[in-house]
């Protein structure tokens, strides 16, 4: 089938132009050294000078550290100041160049957030008919296995009925003979239950008879098949696993997946989960690491006190000299 053609208007680029030509024109930055270098190399010579002599053993040591560290901190606080308007203009500059870049991602970004969305509801409609169909599938076998299953069932009966319809052809001593002999019981004794006045004699010539070995073997074998249909009955049907292909599309370089995330929705629950032994310990460890800043918090409010809770402690830095 012919494409139709459409004719493509060409976006209007203007505003990226000229946003670019501002940030070019604005490109500049003096990156002149810190104008007091001379001032922190003093400042580095006299404090090392004072630390290769020592700790501080006296009030007079005590004071010339205050007085290098309130210098230091001056240089630092200059130095500091000096480069911040370098990391300022970068700043802009950065921002500049993110507005120029969301400009362009503009021109792209809504058709593709519209491709994802059509892709995505496609692929989620198709793995929907491929499990609608694969139940499908499966049911279907499972139906088939079970009228086939309950025809072998239906037959084996039938088979075994027909075994034990045998002994319809006896006489009721007969009868009770085959019965008894069949349970286990000795041909004499079978004969004497079946009311034979002289079992031994009888014994004999009732096992020879044809007619009833028939019989004891059609009750065997209706037994065995009985046998047979209850394992039948207890084996669960196996069907073969029903394939179904989604119909989905390959294109080099692009493929699609889902994202899995997180969220705790009832904290308490959980913690209440794991007190009561539901949920592993490393589970617990995973999802739930100590809140620094909240620790850091209690530590400065309780201090020495923190370790009353089980499991932490105060860590004790400084004093911090300013």
């Amino acid at each position: 089938m012919a494409t139709k053609s459409v004719a493509r208007k060409d976006p209007d680029i203007s505003p990226v132009r000229q946003a670019l030509t501002r940030v070019a024109q604005n490109f500049q930055v003096s990156l002149a050294p810190f104008p007091d270098e001379a001032a922190a190399l003093a400042f580095k010579e006299d404090a090392t000078q004072f630390l290769a002599n020592g700790t501080i053993a006296t009030g007079e040591r005590h004071q010339t550290a205050l007085q290098l560290l309130r210098d230091g901190k001056r240089l630092k606080r200059s130095i500091d100041e000096h480069w911040m308007k370098v990391k300022r203009w970068l700043e802009d500059r950065k921002k500049d160049i993110g507005t120029i870049a969301s400009m362009d991602l503009q021109v792209v970004d809504p058709c593709l957030a519209g491709l994802n969305a059509a892709i995505l509801s496609y692929e989620e409609a198709e793995r929907a008919r491929v499990t609608r169909e694969v139940e499908i599938e499966r049911r279907r076998q499972e139906e088939e296995a079970r009228t086939k299953r309950d025809a072998e069932l239906a037959k084996m009966e039938k088979d075994a009925l027909a075994a034990e319809q045998q002994s319809e052809q006896l006489s009721d001593r007969e009868r009770a003979f085959a019965q008894a002999v069949y349970q286990g019981i000795s041909p004499e004794a079978a004969a004497k239950r079946a009311g034979y006045k002289d079992p031994q004699a009888h014994a004999a010539r009732l096992l020879n008879t044809p007619k009833i070995a028939a019989v004891i073997e059609g009750m065997q074998q209706a037994k065995a098949l009985r046998d047979q249909a209850a394992a039948v009955k207890e084996k669960p049907i196996e069907i073969r696993e029903p394939e179904v292909q989604a119909n989905l599309g390959k294109v080099a370089g692009v493929r699609t997946q889902t994202s899995w995330t997180a969220e705790c929705f009832d904290f308490d629950l959980f913690i209440d989960k794991f007190v009561a032994g539901e949920v592993d310990r490393q589970t617990f460890r995973t999802l739930v690491m100590p809140h620094a800043v909240a620790g850091n918090e209690m530590a400065r409010a309780l201090h020495e006190k923190l370790e009353r809770i089980r499991g932490w402690r105060h860590v004790k830095k400084g004093p911090k000299a300013g």
